[in-house]
């Protein structure tokens, strides 16, 4: 009887060790060994989004114009983006529309359409300077347009899980660094600098959720120039490569606005 004990105690460690032998490991991160290594990865994690919708909270700072409220965001790769600024009331205040070739603004309160070429000085009615549609719509998929560029240098940060890439890209000769960390070696932030080092533009990307495989920022910061132009997304819902793209783009009628040419 005195041995009972001992052997219900062997029986139970023995279903223990069994038990957690099923349950596998986690995964480690294999560290990456170059900065072309690491930018190829981020190149492949870029490419697994072409297509998102979203719902959150857009503000747009500029010097001309503010707007703020909750906002539903439709976008295709490379060029295709729709943005409708809903009021606290749910009332549509502002849609921006552009396919990379044209670009229209229905800015209901003031009861007028925007209508004219893709120029910058046009998409700047609501994208920051000196960022171009391609690059805000990586920008809120969570992703930075990448390209494998010679003499990238990769500098590993002591103490804070974090990975520095500094690179010069063709042919303007703008510099970009990257910060990458964490144990989905998530972009935390990106900079890019003129040839004299004076700052272009930069974007922050926080509160990291992992979603279709991989991390998925749901806060986006973009700040241009000497930050008087801001954009800043805070993510509700987010769905990668959804269907019927074609309806979601359908644009409303523009009823009851005055069409305003913008400059070609």
């Amino acid at each position: 009887m005195r041995r009972t004990p001992t052997l219900v105690w062997l029986l139970l460690v023995l279903g223990l060790a069994v038990g957690c032998a099923r349950v596998p490991p986690l995964p480690t991160r294999v560290a990456p060994s170059s900065a072309q290594e690491l930018l190829t990865r981020l190149q492949a994690r870029a490419r697994e989004v072409q297509s998102f919708t979203a719902k959150g909270r857009v503000t747009v700072l500029t010097p001309e114009r503010k707007y703020n409220g909750t906002a539903l965001i439709t976008a295709v790769k490379p060029g295709t983006l729709r943005v409708d600024v809903l009021s606290f009331f749910g009332q549509p205040l502002v849609t921006f529309y552009t396919d990379g070739q044209e670009v229209k603004l229905f800015a209901y309160t003031e009861g007028k359409l925007y209508r004219g070429p893709a120029t910058a000085r046009n998409l700047a009615l609501f994208i920051p300077p000196q960022v171009t549609v391609a690059e805000v719509i990586a920008f809120m998929s969570g992703t930075v347009p990448l390209a494998a560029v010679p003499g990238a240098e990769l500098t590993a940060e002591p103490g804070q899980d974090q990975y520095q890439v500094e690179m010069a890209t063709p042919p303007s000769g703008e510099r970009l660094t990257l910060w990458v960390g964490g144990p989905d070696l998530e972009i935390r932030r990106a900079l890019w600098r003129d040839p004299q080092g004076v700052e272009l533009f930069r974007v922050e990307f926080q509160d990291f959720q992992r979603q279709n495989g991989g991390p998925q920022p749901h806060q986006v910061e973009l700040t241009s120039g000497p930050g008087d132009r801001k954009m800043r997304v805070r993510y509700q819902d987010f769905t990668p490569n959804p269907s019927q793209l074609s309806a979601l783009m359908n644009l409303p009628g523009p009823e009851g606005l005055r069409e305003t040419l913008l400059p070609q």
